[in-house]
């Protein structure tokens, strides 16, 4: 029997005489670890949630961009093609 228990380990063979060994304070220490550990997870998702509107923004600013990229492009397109009628009409007229 003292065989089996010795091949048990030994904090089997203590844990049941003399109680689980915890440092004093330690319920205390675990908790508030866990607690910090919330917190910082709350202020993390906060974080994600700020960036996560950040880009949100920034596509829809690209997007934007694109559509007046676009619209500059045919403004200058039809400024030239208006360019070539001018032209032609004053070579006309000569």
């Amino acid at each position: 029997m003292i065989l089996l228990k010795w091949f048990a380990g030994p904090n089997r063979y203590f844990q049941g005489k003399m109680g689980a060994k915890r440092p004093a304070g330690a319920v205390g220490i675990k908790r508030s670890k866990a607690r910090a550990t919330q917190l910082g997870q709350t202020a993390r998702d906060a974080e994600t949630t700020r960036l996560v509107a950040k880009v949100d923004e920034l596509r829809w600013e690209l997007a934007y961009l694109r559509a007046r990229v676009v619209i500059l492009e045919e403004e200058t397109a039809a400024l030239k093609d208006a360019k070539v009628i001018a032209e032609l009409y004053g070579l006309l007229n000569h």
